[in-house]
């Protein structure tokens, strides 16, 4: 996006933000916007919508559909009025092809997080929600609301399984942190290959601790018997 002319602008109204024909997406699930218009509701516009100096559209089409989600059902909102005006970045293409280029740039060329990072990600959000709504606690006296490992998966689109093997990389790293055998964990490739690598030092450092042992215990063995002869 170079010899882009750009400005940020805070206050855009999201009605006033034209879609053109042309955009490269086309299909949208409602139950994805909604979802995704619960999580701008809860936290707020992360991300700023692009849009030309005409206000026509040029990424961000998913995050805008959310806010007019939110403005279009003001009694499932409480906090609607919030998004009345919303963040824009407004830049100026120099013709068709520029505009469909960064639109292209914005849909293909995000960099996504590694599996580490994602792991991460996902463990500090649940511990984020738990310190806004608290901890759902289970069994006997156990009482409604705060936030649960259900919650987060919901909120993120992924299943409570995923989330807890997340939950569990992100301990694993933070443990290896301090062990300098593992200082390259979170470069592994995957999830199932963090967790295989710090399993199997953990594997090697318990058959350690078991051949220390049957040493010492040997050596002791050994001293009886010279003090007894």
């Amino acid at each position: 996006m170079d010899n882009i002319e750009s400005e940020q602008c805070d206050q855009c109204d999201p009605l006033k933000i034209r879609i053109p024909m042309t955009r490269q997406r086309k299909e949208f699930t409602p139950n994805k916007i909604q979802e995704l218009a619960d999580s701008i509701h809860e936290v707020g516009q992360i991300q700023p919508i692009v849009v030309d100096t005409n206000f026509v559209l040029i990424a961000g089409e998913r995050r805008l559909k959310a806010v007019k989600h939110i403005i279009h059902n003001k009694d499932t909102y409480e906090n609607w009025a919030d998004f009345e005006y919303i963040k824009i970045s407004m830049i100026a293409p120099k013709d068709d092809w520029h505009r469909h280029t960064i639109e292209l740039q914005e849909n293909i060329k995000r960099e996504p997080l590694t599996p580490a990072e994602e792991s991460r990600a996902v463990d500090e959000y649940e511990r984020l929600m738990e310190q806004r709504k608290g901890k759902q606690k289970r069994g006997r006296g156990a009482v409604e609301g705060g936030h649960s490992q259900k919650d987060t998966a919901k909120d993120l689109n992924i299943s409570e399984a995923s989330v807890s093997d997340h939950r569990k990389v992100a301990r694993v790293l933070d443990i290896a942190q301090h062990i300098p055998e593992l200082k390259n964990l979170e470069d592994e490739s995957s999830k199932s290959g963090i967790l295989g690598k710090f399993k199997a030092y953990k594997i090697k450092e318990i058959r350690g601790e078991i051949a220390r042992r049957a040493i010492e215990n040997h050596r002791q063995d050994l001293e009886g018997i010279v003090v007894l002869s």
